[in-house]
């Protein structure tokens, strides 16, 4: 579709901007409006299948009811001819996966601040509609230049409610393995909102270390490793987290829902705690001793024979230096 074009006759397309799983994506904008849009366009919908479709309509209609600062929110759909389409307001902005991969790892304090954003827009969909959003990674966060984080990426989002759209029979698992939650792996019926913390707690390990805590090439391999083997924590990964912040995250990822925080609401305090929390007084050597730093080194490495075998070392030549002392003034 060439640039410049009219969609629902008051939208005009000025650039192309990208392709989604539904069609293409265009800034325009709107006729007698300084205003920037993000349209997102599926032509021939009819032509595609009917899951295709029936989802395509779901996030139009899902977006045009939600409103939150940090939700990418429809403020209009409709359809010109045979083209689908749906606008949200436009803010030049990365993904969350371009800006990993820009920025390698997160601060704890950067990291927190965007878990909070992210926790209280899901928060939102689940006290609104009991919607679980079935597929939160880096690919559907956006950062804008204001540093606000987005959230997007609603085609496999269900409500759980008893008259939600259910677009996944039993059985049938979607999502992407590498963020999935242990009971959306085996493909429960029931999610509810800790599914999606599960998935939360997957992207922020990433932001921390560079990596998600699960990988393989096989994505049944991968599936399996979210349902069966625990993640390594955090603060083993990276000694600048700190434990509260590392002992959050091992919740969030806990296998049994039933494990991890039972509401949001908790979610959002603890992070907000920790985020406010001084920072931890580096100790400084700039004063001590060589006997004070022995005693720093002791209790700051960790544990492993090798340490047991060197304190025990140090003890037993303290002392024997004690008894020569002893003796020779005596």
């Amino acid at each position: 579709m060439e640039t410049r074009k009219i969609i629902g006759g008051k939208y005009e397309l000025t650039k192309h901007v990208g392709t989604n799983r539904y069609g293409e994506i265009y800034i325009a904008r709107r006729e007698g409006s300084a205003d920037l849009f993000r349209v997102t366009l599926m032509s021939n919908l009819e032509d595609s299948d009917e899951e295709s479709m029936s989802r395509f309509i779901q996030e139009i209609e899902l977006l045009t009811t939600l409103r939150h600062v940090n939700l990418w929110c429809a403020v209009d759909s409709g359809r010109d001819r045979s083209t689908y389409f749906f606008v949200t307001p436009f803010e030049p902005s990365i993904s969350f996966d371009e800006y990993l991969e820009r920025e390698k790892t997160l601060t704890e304090r950067r990291t927190l601040t965007y878990l909070i954003a992210i926790a209280e827009v899901l928060k939102y969909i689940w006290d609104e509609k009991k919607l679980v959003h079935r597929n939160i990674k880096p690919q559907n966060l956006y950062i804008t230049e204001k540093n606000e984080v987005k959230l997007t990426g609603f085609d496999i989002a269900k409500a759980t409610s008893d008259n939600g759209v259910g677009l996944t029979g039993v059985g049938y698992t979607l999502g992407t393995p590498e963020y999935m939650s242990p009971e959306q792996v085996r493909a429960k019926d029931k999610l509810d909102f800790r599914s999606d913390m599960y998935s939360l707690g997957i992207v922020m390990y990433q932001a921390l270390i560079g990596e998600p805590p699960f990988m393989d090439n096989a994505p049944i391999l991968l599936m399996r490793k979210q349902c069966e083997e625990p993640q390594i924590p955090l603060i083993e990964r990276n000694a600048g987290i700190s434990r509260e912040f590392s002992d959050m995250i091992d919740i969030m990822m806990a296998k049994d829902p039933a494990d991890r925080y039972q509401s949001w609401e908790q979610v959002v305090m603890t992070a907000k705690k920790i985020l406010q929390a001084p920072p931890k007084a580096a100790i400084s050597s700039v004063s001590v001793s060589p006997f004070g730093r022995i005693i720093q080194w002791i209790v700051t490495i960790d544990e492993s024979p090798t340490k047991i075998a060197l304190v025990i070392s140090i003890g037993v030549n303290f002392l024997l230096f004690a008894l020569l002392v002893l003796a020779i003034t005596r």
